[in-house]
Formats: C-alpha cells, sequence, structure tokens
C-alpha cells in the first residue's frame, strides 16, 4: 500500500471517528481530553477573543439521567423541575451551546435533520470543581430533549463557567456532548458530538 493511500485511509477513520460513526460509546460521559474547549457558534463579535489556552477542566458531576419510559411520561413535570431557580441562567448558556454543536455537526444533521433545537431539560447536576491549574469553576450537565428533528433524540452536555476579571458577563464554555436517539437510548448507548476546542 502506498503511502498516500495510507495517508488517505487515515483521514478518513480519524473523521468518522470525531463524529461517533465508529463505535458506539456509553452514554455516560466520556473521559476529557486533556486541552480546554471553547464556546464557538453563538458567540457574539463583541466577545473578547481567547489567546490562551484553558487547563484541563475537571470532571463533570454525577448526573442521574432518567430512564426512557420516565422521560416519555414524565416530560413536561420534569421540564419545570429539574433544574433549580438559580442556575437557569447557567443551564440556558449551556443549552444554547449545546443547540450549536448539534447543528453544527454532520453526522447529527443526517441523523434528525437541519435546524434541532435544545428543549426541556430531564435531569441537571451542577457542583464546583478545581480544574488542572487550581481555579475553581462551576459545572453543570444537563440531560436535555432534542427537539425539531426527524426523530426522537435526546443529549446529555456538560459546561464549565469561569468568573472572568472586569467583566460582567461569566465565561461559559460547552465541554462535551453526547446525544441518542431512541434506539440508541434503549440499549444504553450513545454518540458523541464534535465540540470545537483551542489549542
Amino acid at each position: 500500500m502506498s503511502l498516500s493511500v495510507f495517508n488517505l485511509l487515515l483521514s478518513h477513520y480519524l473523521i468518522l471517528g470525531a463524529y461517533g460513526l465508529i463505535g458506539t460509546p456509553s452514554f455516560s460521559h466520556p473521559p476529557l481530553a486533556t486541552r480546554g474547549r471553547c464556546r464557538f457558534a453563538s458567540a457574539s463579535s463583541d466577545d473578547p477573543p481567547v489567546t490562551q489556552p484553558r487547563a484541563p477542566p475537571p470532571p463533570p458531576p454525577p448526573l442521574q439521567t432518567k430512564a426512557l419510559p420516565v422521560m416519555l411520561a414524565g416530560g413536561l413535570f420534569l421540564f419545570g423541575s429539574s433544574v433549580d431557580k438559580r442556575d437557569r441562567a447557567f443551564a440556558d448558556e449551556v443549552l444554547s451551546l449545546a443547540q450549536d454543536a448539534l447543528r453544527m455537526d454532520p453526522a447529527v444533521s443526517m441523523e434528525l435533520g437541519q435546524g434541532v433545537e435544545a428543549g426541556g431539560v430531564y435531569a441537571s447536576s451542577r457542583s464546583t470543581a478545581t480544574d488542572g491549574a487550581g481555579r475553581e469553576v462551576d459545572q453543570i450537565a444537563l440531560q436535555f430533549q432534542v427537539e425539531g428533528g426527524n426523530a426522537w433524540a435526546q443529549a446529555v452536555a456538560y459546561g464549565v463557567r469561569y468568573e472572568t476579571t472586569g467583566n460582567s458577563n461569566n465565561d461559559v464554555r460547552l465541554v462535551s456532548l453526547q446525544v441518542a436517539n431512541m434506539d440508541a437510548t434503549m440499549s444504553g448507548t450513545a454518540s458523541n458530538v464534535a465540540v470545537p476546542f483551542y489549542q
């Protein structure tokens, strides 16, 4: 096999792996890479540019996800009670970033269609932890419905919030995101959604 053909096959394998088309990872949070990940599509032109790499974020807080029958039967009740009032603004920012990531991922668009939205939250977990640089960060994990697609789906997002100096707006970042349709939920599997990161 020539070197050019090998490189071509390797690049295709890496692309398929990045979009979760190879393998079916567990719906539990995947191990976090040792690199920071940034907010992206929803950031406005007024946001300050990112020039410094982030330290590795802490592991996500434990999240007790809801079973499929509970989600289907009690969705409306869960949507109104799953996120504490003091955490709703934080959760909304993470959901907005998650929605952008879902829409940007070609594998998600192929499976669920265009224009999907982050819907109601089934379950959430919030805590404060220390990142790899010793900085204290707020963190939240959210299990939520994915709306507007061709089929029912749910997702789990993990986000962190850094306090910023000299700025009234805290720095919220999406760290990881997984999505599962009904079949994958029933089998306890999910696919990782590509989340852009900066070096």
